[in-house]
């Protein structure tokens, strides 16, 4: 847990553009820290429970920011279209 949380103090620190406000970066910072904290409880989550997570439209892209810090995992629900992520636990 030690070194995801490294690295997710790491990616939260690069998330963001200049154009964004202290209060945009905030607000997003926490969307992906909610993302984090689902996907590292170690069950597997759909595209739906992401977005709540998030609070926003939002969630899948977080978690896509996520993965360039962190390994996620996905699965695709047999004889669906309908795909789970979690984070690798390592």
């Amino acid at each position: 847990r030690v070194m995801y949380q490294l690295s997710l103090d790491h990616a939260l620190s690069r998330i963001g553009a200049q154009e964004l406000t202290q209060e945009d970066i905030d607000s997003l910072n926490a969307s992906v820290r909610r993302v984090y904290d689902l996907l590292s409880d170690g069950n597997w989550h759909d595209a739906e429970s992401i977005r709540v997570a998030a609070r926003g439209s939002e969630g899948l892209r977080r978690m896509r920011e996520l993965r360039e810090y962190c390994e996620i995992q996905k699965r695709r629900i047999s004889g669906t279209r309908t795909w789970e992520y979690r984070l690798e636990r390592g």
